[in-house]
């Protein structure tokens, strides 16, 4: 069933006779005469859509009565103060309570009048008129399932959305840190490690990002002095856990205005080659100087061509680049 409400303007001179006749309208539930901009308002009951058109356009609209400077409108808001039924002609009654007009007893609430607009034909049809078919043809079960699935989609919708986004780690402690990243994802780090996050195709490892901590021995001086003779330490150690290691380089570099010492090595994993990169990173403070170690590990390809290049341009840039050591 739908439902409008139709504003009426009448001429002074129908004023007597225009009640009667649009309670005998047929689809015209109720007609009430009201004081206010408008001079009457009629309640349209019909069982489609589509015969809103013929009651409003083709019955009321066209009746001599109506005819005046706004035959009706719909939208134009109206502030009445009283209601008074209007009796038709004929045998048929209405139902109407004096203030507000009530529907009989079993009957929908009224929905608001712009639902039940018609829409002018270059206008139409629209996305409801087309689906309306289609949705009153299926169970409640399809709808239910139809439903579920709208909602789903809009999840994952969602949930895309969510993944071009950057993620944020961020670690307190004696030596607090932070990182963006994208396209990875966090998971167990390793004994020693305080965070790692991996990307894996089809069960094997692409990209690995990890921070373990380092604390450097008192001593005198800038901390690039001593991440050299750091560093060979930690060269000896890494030949000893990877099979394959081959060390192709190592030099002072910044991250984000933070001195620090990298190594750019090879090893093997899984039978593959595999480039790797760790990076010492300490703030130049007095001693004891506590710091991080951050180890980037890709696969070989077009773009990482050399160890060198690890972090560089690839999935590891950002959150290489956005590391901020507090």
């Amino acid at each position: 069933m739908t439902h409008a409400v139709v504003l009426i303007e009448a001429q002074r001179s129908d004023l007597a006779t225009l009640g009667g006749a649009l309670a005998d309208i047929e689809g015209v539930a109720e007609a009430y005469s009201v004081t206010g901009p408008w001079d009457f308002v009629a309640i349209v009951r019909v069982h489609h859509h589509e015969q809103l058109a013929e009651v409003i356009a083709g019955q009321i609209g066209s009746s001599r009565e109506s005819r005046g400077r706004r035959p009706w409108s719909p939208l134009r808001p109206s502030r009445a103060t009283t209601w008074s039924p209007c009796s038709p002609s004929g045998s048929r009654r209405r139902t109407a309570v004096r203030g507000r007009a009530r529907p009989p007893a079993g009957a929908p609430t009224l929905a608001p009048a712009v639902s039940a607009l018609p829409v002018k034909p270059e206008y139409g049809p629209t996305l409801g008129q087309l689906l309306a078919p289609g949705w009153r043809a299926r169970s409640h079960t399809a709808r239910r399932l139809l439903i579920v699935a709208a909602v789903g989609g809009v999840a994952l919708l969602a949930g895309a959305a969510l993944s071009l986004l950057d993620a944020t780690y961020s670690h307190g402690g004696g030596t607090p840190f932070g990182f963006h990243y994208r396209g990875l994802y966090r998971t167990a780090p390793a004994p020693g490690e305080l965070v790692r996050i991996v990307r894996y195709r089809r069960g094997r490892l692409q990209d690995l990002f990890a921070v373990a901590p380092l604390a450097l021995a008192p001593y005198r001086g800038s901390s690039t002095a001593e991440l050299p003779l750091y560093a060979a330490h930690r060269i000896e150690e890494l030949s000893r856990r990877y099979r394959g290691f081959d060390l192709v380089g190592e030099g002072e570099v910044k991250v984000n205005t933070v001195p620090g010492y990298s190594i750019y090595f090879r090893l093997t994993l899984d039978g593959r080659t595999l480039y790797g990169r760790d990076t010492l990173v300490v703030k130049d403070q007095p001693s004891p100087r506590a710091g991080v170690i951050i180890t980037e590990i890709t696969v070989p390809g077009a773009i990482v061509t050399s160890p060198t290049l690890v972090g560089g341009s690839d999935v590891l840039q950002t959150p290489l680049h956005s590391f901020t050591l507090r």
